[in-house]
């Protein structure tokens, strides 16, 4: 095989399949596998193993286990027929051990590398997890869930020693692992690439989707649409959607001209989020004013007045579009007393560093807390009345008309893209494929 992918989420399956079509674009006849999605296979990407999912929120010890059983065989393919390149995209728990048990010769590339510049580890932390991290090693197991507290406490030195190039996909995390790298001495090639999100704008044909799926969700003309996007994940759904279904009843409740939708991203959580819906929603769904789509998110985001975006991936993308929305954040008790113990919050001029993507970015560039893009309700905010609050506020006055929709600032809006996309940075895919092209001269 030439080419070994490994993904871990949606977001990683779209840029995996990025890069596969510039890779066969030059160089049609590759061999190219992987652990990777449906969108990475439609592009070529041979699937090495079915039936795993990798996402995962907080600690769900029963994924790590599958991926303890999962990583030995991964390991026996490529040593195998070892690839010239390897290319992971995030996914840090399963992807790190993995790099660093490859065969040598093995090119090995990182797209999103883990966020350090958001948390830094303690000291106490970083101890106990060395600690546990030997004794999977005195048991001669390859990965164990032993492993994951190690992983999580040395993640910015493990991608460090691990991968030969690690493209960032934000400028904190290429200051961050630039800092790092000459601390440590490290070799690791560091590069910030454009970030997929940069490639969404707000275009006439977007705006007519909208208006389709407006009329499909029966919409009267003077209704606002409040927009639900409650994350990709099992553990965000638990955890955060209930508050956001709290929330949208009350602003319902109080505003007859708001009705709301719920995003499912994924059709497995179908059950899930009807089974939230019905205990949540306080009989809405049965009056037709709370539903759920699946239809694709920045067709929601275009048709919404107001979103509550969980935080992620999904807030950048809002930026993108210009859309108005509050970042809704809340860990499992056990994720939140592990990171108050074991982590410290890092700063951003001298302020704790904002949760949601967009607000991060624009406070590394300089804008004061005052002027960030998006209301944060997340961790210990992250309550019903407090959402209410801000999109209350935020919702407009009179009835819904195209002129009356909330929108970013278009100079912050600029401003982010802009930070996302630097002069001289190419897209992840560009990025590999001059790799490739230096590997086979």
């Amino acid at each position: 095989m030439d080419v070994f992918f490994s993904t871990g989420e949606k977001s990683g399956d779209r840029i995996a399949a990025a890069v596969a079509v510039a890779l066969r674009r030059e160089f049609p006849d590759l061999d190219l596998a992987g652990l990777t999605g449906p969108d990475a296979m439609r592009a070529g990407i041979r699937g090495a193993f079915d039936g795993t999912d990798f996402a995962m929120t907080g600690v769900d010890w029963r994924n790590v286990r599958a991926w303890s059983r999962l990583l030995p065989a991964v390991l026996e393919m490529i040593r195998r027929r070892p690839p010239k390149l390897f290319v992971a995209v995030a996914h840090p728990t399963f992807n790190l051990p993995l790099a660093g048990l490859l065969p040598a010769g093995v090119r090995k590339i990182i797209i999103g590398p883990p966020e350090i510049w958001g948390w830094e580890t303690t000291r106490l932390a970083g101890a106990i997890a060395s600690a546990i991290g030997w004794v999977p090693r005195l048991l001669g197991r390859t990965f164990s869930t032993l492993h994951a507290p190690y992983i999580a406490a040395r993640r910015g030195p493990l991608a460090l020693r691990n991968f030969d190039d690690l493209l960032c996909l934000t400028p904190m995390n290429l200051a961050a692992y630039t800092a790092l790298r000459e601390r440590l001495g490290a070799a690791a090639r560091i590069a910030q690439v454009v970030h997929p999100a940069a490639a969404l704008r707000r275009t006439e044909e977007l705006d007519r989707r909208a208006a389709d799926l407006r009329a499909n969700l029966r919409l009267a003309d003077g209704e606002h649409l409040l927009g639900i996007f409650p994350g990709s994940r099992e553990g965000e759904l638990r955890v955060v959607l209930p508050r956001m279904l709290q929330a949208a009843r009350e602003i319902l409740r109080r505003r007859d001209d708001v009705r709301a939708a719920v995003s499912v991203s994924d059709r497995r959580f179908e059950p899930l989020v009807a089974t939230l819906l019905e205990r949540h929603g306080g009989g809405l769904c049965q009056a037709g004013r709370l539903q759920t789509t699946s239809a694709p998110a920045n067709e929601l985001l275009a048709a919404s007045c107001h979103a509550m975006l969980c935080s992620g991936t999904l807030t950048l993308e809002a930026a993108c579009l210009g859309a108005a929305g509050t970042v809704c954040y809340r860990l499992t008790p056990t994720g939140a007393v592990l990171l108050r113990t074991f982590c410290h919050h890092r700063y951003i001029a001298g302020r704790p560093a904002p949760l949601g993507l967009p607000n991060a970015l624009a406070a590394f560039a300089g804008v004061g807390p005052r002027e960030l893009p998006y209301a944060e309700c997340v961790k210990s905010r992250c309550r019903a009345n407090l959402i209410t609050r801000c999109v209350q506020d935020a919702l407009p006055a009179g009835p819904h008309t195209k002129d009356c929709r909330p929108r970013l600032d278009e100079r912050m809006e600029s401003l982010i893209r802009q930070s996302i996309q630097p002069a001289g940075a190419c897209p992840p895919a560009e990025h590999v494929l001059r790799i490739y092209r230096d590997l086979s001269a």
